[in-house]
């Protein structure tokens, strides 16, 4: 899958779980509750090791693994009590220049019939300052969710992208991935086969990992 303006990588997904809510729609967050981590600078060299999860998909875009984590945890929301829910984010803003409260990238959970506001998380990854998220991705089931920032507020800054690979339920992090520059967006689609993945995006790179 080749494309002139956008660098794109695609995951295999986990399977229907009927733990996991169906995805639907609405609003913004409250009271936050902060998951971190160690600072992932160190880990984005350009001469990192592999990992065991690259292949030639992930190396032709520059996607790294830089962090697997421990995403078990209580539930942050109750799946039962709220079926169909909306997820969301939460930035600082564009250049870090919007919000003079909210300095870190983040995850709202919304009841998408009462609005009724569930969790909201944010994510401090070590850094000085954050991109700002350019909405989400969720899997196909509602496993994962999948934020798109970076380490800098640079849209063009090199090295500095992250995707982080959230677990719904728990909002704990899954995973960390390095992009080459700050990542757009997160989409779940279904391909030719009747396979479910995802696909995430970032500017000016081609290619897809599948």
């Amino acid at each position: 899958m080749i494309s002139a303006i956008a660098g794109l990588l695609a995951f295999t997904c986990g399977g229907n779980n009927a733990e996991y809510p169906q995805v639907v729609a609405s609003p913004a967050p409250i009271a936050e509750t902060v998951v971190q981590v160690a600072n992932m600078e160190a880990q984005s060299a350009p001469d990192a090791a592999p990992s065991g999860w690259d292949n030639k998909w992930s190396a032709k875009v520059d996607f790294k693994l830089l962090a697997t984590l421990d995403d078990s945890g209580p539930a942050a929301w109750d799946a039962a009590a709220h079926p169909d829910v909306f997820f969301t984010t939460v930035g600082p803003g564009y250049g870090g220049l919007l919000s003079e409260n909210v300095t870190r990238p983040g995850v709202t959970i919304i009841d998408a019939t009462t609005k009724e506001i569930l969790a909201y998380q944010s994510y401090d990854l070590g850094a000085e300052s954050y991109f700002e998220p350019h909405g989400l991705g969720v899997s196909p089931y509602g496993k994962y969710i999948y934020l798109p920032t970076g380490v800098s507020t640079g849209f063009g800054d090199t090295g500095t992208g992250r995707f982080l690979v959230i677990n719904s339920r728990t909002l704990n992090l899954h995973q960390i991935i390095g992009t080459p520059t700050a990542p757009h967006h997160a989409k779940a689609y279904v391909n030719a086969e009747g396979n479910h993945r995802v696909i995430l995006y970032i500017p000016s790179v081609a290619s897809s990992r599948w």
